[in-house]
C-alpha cells in the first residue's frame, strides 16, 4: 500500500467519534464553491476594503479556474475511494477527480493572501481555517 492510501486508512481508523466528523462535514462546506471567500470579499467591500476584496475575489477566481478546468484535466488521479474501495467517503462521493483539490487550493490561495494583507486576528483566523478546509477534505475521505 502507497503511503498517501496508508495515511487515510489511518485517519478512517483513528477519527472516528462522529462529532469530529460533523465538525469536518461543516468546515468543507464553507470551501463549497468558495462561499466563504466569497462572503468575506463582501464583507470586505461593505467595509470599504474594496481593493482587497476584489484581490479576494481574483485570487478566488483564478485558483477555481486554473484548478479545477486545468490541473484536474490533465492529472486525472481517481478519488481515493474508487482506488481503494475499503475506504468510505464520509460525504456524498464528489464526481470529479481528485487532484489538486479544489476546496484545499482555493482555500489556501484565499486565507494566504488575507493572512498576508491582514497581520491582526483576521488574517491568522482565515489561514488557520484555510487549513482546516485542507484537513477536512482527508478526515472526510475524498482526496489524498
Amino acid at each position: 500500500m502507497n503511503m498517501d492510501l496508508a495515511v487515510l486508512h489511518w485517519i478512517q481508523d483513528v477519527i472516528q467519534l462522529p462529532v469530529i466528523i460533523d465538525l469536518f462535514k461543516l468546515i468543507t462546506l464553507t470551501g463549497d464553491g468558495g462561499c466563504l471567500w466569497l462572503a468575506l470579499s463582501l464583507i470586505l467591500f461593505l467595509k470599504g476594503e474594496r481593493r482587497k476584496a476584489l484581490f479576494l475575489l481574483l485570487t478566488l477566481g483564478l485558483t477555481s479556474l486554473l484548478v479545477n478546468l486545468g490541473i484536474k484535466l490533465i492529472v486525472l488521479r481517481d478519488r481515493p475511494f474508487i482506488t481503494d474501495p475499503t475506504l468510505i467517503p464520509r460525504i456524498a462521493p464528489p464526481k470529479s477527480t481528485s487532484f489538486p483539490s479544489g476546496h484545499s487550493a482555493t482555500s489556501m490561495c484565499c486565507a494566504f493572501f488575507l493572512f498576508l494583507t491582514d497581520k491582526n486576528w483576521f488574517g491568522k483566523v482565515s489561514f488557520i481555517w484555510g487549513i482546516l478546509v485542507c484537513l477536512s477534505r482527508l478526515v472526510l475521505l475524498v482526496h489524498y
